[in-house]
């Protein structure tokens, strides 16, 4: 493992340990806003799919916002990881609570069929441990969302984290891909 490799991975291991100390009521309250700011933007009131993703852990929680989605008539779009890619298919509110964990731990959508396909433009809400200004996250170490935002740049990335996990830089490479907006409980930063 390169110094830089286990410099992001002990950055990692810190900033999970933050995140799950962190007062619960302090954490719900950042997710409402942060889901009042998501619904409030034009990208939301233009979009006609959503690719999302399941919270787990202590990520934002953005049920409030797939309410506010299907209620809207939006197809929201959840990732199943398959291989070292992810593969996006439509679930709907009836289908939501039925989502089966993968070896992750990550509730993920039963495949049928082929993957659902989405449109340049199309708003793909990101989950992060952290970001910087400049639009880099940093995930969980995998590189999922890295190469699928590599292979789909016309998206609407955004990734949601709460202010005390964005930072003014953080150890970036070649091949990590920034988002084109942050959304916090706080603001909404373009990045590009």
């Amino acid at each position: 493992m390169s110094d830089f490799a286990a410099q992001k991975q002990a950055l990692r291991k810190e900033l999970l340990l933050s995140r799950a100390l962190f007062d619960p009521q302090i954490s719900a309250r950042a997710s409402a806003r942060i889901c009042e700011r998501l619904i409030a933007q034009d990208r939301f009131r233009i979009a006609k799919t959503i690719l999302c993703f399941y919270p787990i852990g202590a990520e934002i929680r953005l049920f409030e916002f797939f309410s506010a989605a299907w209620e809207a008539k939006k197809t929201l779009l959840f990732p199943r990881c398959v291989s070292d890619t992810l593969e996006f298919y439509e679930v709907g509110p009836e289908a939501f609570p039925g989502l089966k964990k993968s070896p992750f731990g990550i509730p993920e959508p039963e495949p049928c069929g082929k993957p659902d396909r989405f449109a340049a433009g199309d708003l793909c809400i990101i989950p992060c441990l952290a970001a910087d200004r400049a639009g880099h996250r940093l995930g969980y170490g995998k590189g999922y969302y890295d190469r699928f935002l590599a292979a789909h740049p016309d998206l609407a990335s955004v990734c949601v984290l709460q202010e005390a996990f964005l930072f003014d830089a953080l150890p970036a490479e070649a091949w990590d891909m920034r988002v084109k907006k942050l959304v916090t409980e706080d603001r909404v930063l373009r990045t590009s």
